[in-house]
């Protein structure tokens, strides 16, 4: 199993800097690194298909919007962080997942029969 996100959607792989030496900006590397992960799990079950390996799936997944220590290094400067936690923290609690329900998904594809799970696929809200 690997861990994406919803972000893979609209990331893009830089193959000219594919490190992003050249232009570093923490968002589309975190899409690009999700897209990666999705587009590995894919191939990955394609080299599983040819019969050598049994008994085993590949996925992928999104556990959503989860309220952990993930962001804590997403400002550069701290009275803009106060700020912008103070102002944001009611709408961010209301519409993000707690770190219990955010392990749902992956629970969800761990513990489901083998025979259901569809090997290069990616699973959101179980």
């Amino acid at each position: 199993m690997n861990l994406s996100s919803l972000a893979h959607e609209t990331g893009k792989i830089n193959f000219d800097d594919i490190n992003n030496k050249k232009d570093y900006k923490m968002w589309p590397v975190y899409m690009q690194s999700k897209l990666a992960n999705v587009y590995f799990t894919k191939h990955f079950a394609k080299l599983l298909q040819d019969g050598k390996v049994e008994n085993v799936k590949v996925c992928s997944l999104h556990p959503g919007v989860v309220r952990t220590e993930l962001g804590r290094y997403m400002f550069g400067n701290k009275i803009v962080e106060a700020v912008f936690r103070i102002v944001t923290a009611p709408f961010f609690y209301l519409m993000t997942k707690n770190p219990w329900e955010g392990t749902q998904t992956s629970l969800h594809c761990c513990l489901m029969p083998f025979n259901q799970i569809e090997s290069g696929s990616y699973y959101s809200d179980c």
